[in-house]
């Protein structure tokens, strides 16, 4: 499902237009960068974290050449959905 189905669907649970439930998508998603850019987490009861961490530097191998290579640490974003979510979906 893309942005625009969730927002479409989501017009029709509000009765709203769906250019209006459009812009509440944009603006959650939005929140939520403001947030973890901030913050650095964001709980959100009955859904799951979201948090920023950071992976550490690796050692890998290259599969075409056969020679070591590092990968330098970098920020990403992690995402631990609730038990109850994880129950829907299996």
């Amino acid at each position: 499902m893309n942005k625009a189905k969730f927002a479409s669907i989501l017009s029709q649970k509000l009765k709203v237009r769906r250019k209006q439930a459009l812009k509440y998508v944009d603006s959650f998603f939005l929140n939520i960068d403001e947030i973890l850019r901030k913050e650095g987490s964001i709980t959100i009861r009955g859904f799951g974290t979201f948090k920023v961490i950071t992976r550490k530097e690796r050692k890998i191998i290259n599969p075409k050449t056969r020679k070591f290579m590092v990968i330098n640490p970098k920020k990403t974003i992690y995402f631990k959905p609730y038990k109850k979510l994880k129950e829907t979906i299996k």
